[in-house]
């Protein structure tokens, strides 16, 4: 993770870590596990290649027409189209108007993607083994949520990664309160005519309810990094917003707030993405047989309150894997293993009142909506650090 406290450095940064986000990191985690599947919003579709025809429901194939007219021919590749189509922006309020609402929300989520199977290994393994273990061929695998963390830090919060979603038309829904671990979030649906998007659940801690100490840490970097306004330049370049911090910062932080400490070296990196395994026309088990099929191939699983998290209504049952570790430099030069991200699974099961509904006559709408904060609590002790971790900075 690079860091950065230059405005105008981070924006270049970002341009750049764009271009090479999409020619590099999707290739190089597609051909790990995922064979040619392309990823595209919440979707991911199975494929004999990247750049082979897409399914009609896949949001790249409706949208490539324009987005080929936007690439530039010199800088061929996904995240120049981005670029461009930011550019076309000011130039064309049509094609703002149809950008904003289709590619560049579609390209927004795919850069984050591509940073996130770059880094996370253990989440392109496992999705390996759901198309393995999918017995629908045919049928496409869909996110039901993407997480961020932050802290809570005037221009810092919620707030700095929740407007890019806002301004795409996510719609703001419930607060989750966490006391004993200091933290609060928010989550947002998708727009109504894009079902095919994960809803965006952000967090943040409560940095003043924090020792002082704990307080001026954060502080210190985030008023090195001046505003949080560029967070989702941040979130898809793999650019802190703030300097690289001391261990010493990071250890003081790791023994009062493990999410503290993991925001402070991951910054508005995607922290989890969520299978959505109700989705999964082919998966006869549900989400408890493929924790055990995850089990068998050696995943490392969150047990924290038993492998399988369920909401009091048990119409929400969560599941994770523990975080992949990461090789971290410190500011003073040392190195550090450190928790990056990991992959969820969720299944939302049917509502009450349409227990009698033909399965074919399903849809998400009759299904449990939002989160459990009970299942939250324990899914967050995925980064926990592990006893190794630390010390194998010194």
């Amino acid at each position: 993770m690079r860091s950065v406290n230059n405005s105008n450095y981070l924006a270049t940064t970002f341009m750049q870590s764009a271009v090479n986000s999409a020619s590099g990191a999707r290739t190089a985690a597609a051909s790990r596990t995922l064979q040619g599947w392309c990823n595209c919003s919440a979707v991911v579709h199975r494929g004999a290649s990247e750049q082979a025809a897409r399914p009609a429901a896949c949001p790249c194939a409706r949208q490539s027409n324009l987005l080929a007219a936007q690439q530039d021919v010199r800088q061929p590749g996904r995240g120049r189209a981005v670029i461009s189509c930011g550019l076309a922006q000011a130039a064309d309020s049509t094609a703002s108007k149809a950008c904003k609402g289709g590619p560049l929300l579609d390209r927004f989520v795919s850069l984050l993607l591509d940073r996130y199977w770059a880094s996370t290994p253990t989440a392109v393994s496992a999705m390996g083994l759901l198309q393995a273990l999918d017995r629908s061929e045919s049928s496409p695998l869909y996110f039901d949520h993407i997480a961020f963390r932050s802290f809570g830090v005037e221009g810092f919060g919620i707030k700095s990664i929740a407007t890019i979603f806002v301004e795409f038309g996510f719609q703001q829904r419930d607060e989750l309160q966490f006391p004993g671990k200091k933290l609060r979030a928010l989550w947002f649906a998708p727009p109504h005519d894009r079902p095919d998007l994960p809803r965006i659940f952000i967090s943040e801690i409560k940095v003043e309810e924090l020792s002082e100490a704990a307080q001026r840490v954060i502080r210190k970097y985030t008023q090195e990094a001046g505003s949080g306004k560029y967070a989702p330049l941040c979130a898809v370049g793999s650019v802190l917003p703030w300097s690289n911090p001391t261990l010493a910062d990071f250890e003081l932080l790791a023994k009062e707030s493990e999410y503290a400490a993991w925001t402070l070296i991951n910054g508005y990196a995607l922290n989890h993405a969520t299978v959505a395994v109700h989705r999964m026309r082919g998966l006869s088990d549900g989400i408890a047989g493929l924790v055990e099929d995850l089990r068998q191939q050696g995943f490392d699983l969150n047990e924290e309150g038993g492998t399988l998290k369920v909401s009091p209504d048990n119409l929400l049952v969560q599941a994770a894997t523990q975080a992949d570790q990461v090789d971290f430099t410190f500011r003073d030069g040392e190195q550090g293993t450190v928790p990056g991200s990991y992959i969820e699974f969720a299944q939302r099961k049917r509502l009450p009142q349409y227990n009698e509904l033909p399965d074919a006559q399903v849809s998400d709408a009759h299904l449990r909506d939002g989160f459990e904060a009970s299942n939250a609590d324990k899914i967050f002790h995925s980064t926990n650090m592990r006893a190794e971790a630390v010390p194998a900075a010194r």
